[in-house]
């Protein structure tokens, strides 16, 4: 068996690093077939091999695991007024924020979701809430579906748009920002977006790391294993996800 390998230098520590991903030659990797939890007409969000993120009309944003009874309610749908009667009680229809969503900071079922990612039965998102007087709070959160635990929380700029998330099986996550010009909510100047920069995050076991800061252009993503790699403006560069 020969193996491909991917060399990662660490953004954050600037130590070389090597992560290895074996593949039989000559043949492709298998992967095992999707088995659904989610009851059928759900809207599906995100998906693993036998994890889903979902939504029903007039119903929160839950996720589930294959084999599982128990469902975890995450929030509510960012853009859940298309239908009438399509959001939860609170939620204004249109797409507007909720005038009062959440209670308390401990709470965690009360937001709205705006982006998800999902390996395996740990899913990260990030949502908007308000809490009493304390109105447009912005937070990431990484949970475990097969018991509801939260394996990282905190929170993000006003003024920042999570363009997309990745993580591994173990609840490693990274994400892009967009960090928008104050009070300009995502296109803007007569439809053209708004003015800003993107720059990469990242949390896991060894704690919270910025990544690259205030990049012109949008990064693309990659992840493999736990060898995260990202280019933006033809550079490339890599870390690996603890």
């Amino acid at each position: 068996m020969r193996q491909k390998v991917w060399f990662c230098a660490s953004a954050v520590t600037s130590v070389a690093l090597m992560c290895v991903v074996a593949f039989p030659e000559g043949t492709a990797m298998a992967h095992p077939p999707h088995v659904a939890c989610a009851p059928q007409g759900a809207v599906i969000y995100a998906k693993s091999r036998t994890t889903e993120v979902y939504k029903l009309p007039a119903q929160p944003v839950f996720g589930c695991v294959t084999g599982s009874r128990r469902r975890v309610q995450l929030g509510a749908d960012e853009d859940c007024a298309p239908e009438p009667g399509g959001c939860p009680q609170g939620v204004v229809p249109g797409g507007a924020r909720p005038t009062t969503s959440c209670r308390s900071a401990a709470d965690l079922r009360c937001g709205l979701i705006a982006s998800v990612g999902l390996a395996a039965s740990v899913v990260a998102y990030d949502e908007f809430r308000n809490e009493g007087s304390r109105r447009e709070v912005h937070i990431m959160s990484v949970r475990s579906l097969r018991n509801g635990r939260m394996l990282h929380r905190f929170k993000l700029g006003t003024d920042e748009d999570v363009q997309e998330i990745v993580l591994t099986p173990t609840g490693s996550t990274a994400w892009v920002e967009f960090n928008r010009e104050p009070d300009c909510f995502s296109f803007g100047h007569d439809g053209n977006r708004c003015y800003g920069t993107f720059s990469i995050y990242a949390v896991g076991a060894s704690g919270f790391h910025a990544l690259a800061l205030n990049l012109a252009s949008e990064p693309t993503l990659s992840l493999a294993g736990a060898c995260l790699t990202w280019a933006a403006g033809g550079q490339h560069s890599s870390t690996t996800l603890t």
